[in-house]
């Protein structure tokens, strides 16, 4: 069970990085607002 939480946590924080490189390229003037809301929906998901 714990190799597979830390593969869930490492594919989460990978997909959640490449929302945020996808945000901040499309959106760079609303980067702050982006990170946050990046943030606060990746918050129910750290183990």
């Amino acid at each position: 069970m714990g190799p597979l939480v830390s593969w869930m946590k490492f594919s989460t924080n990978l997909l959640f990085d490449l929302v945020k490189i996808g945000l901040e390229s499309g959106n760079a003037r609303s980067q702050t607002k982006s990170t946050q809301s990046t943030v606060a929906a990746a918050r129910p998901y750290n183990w």
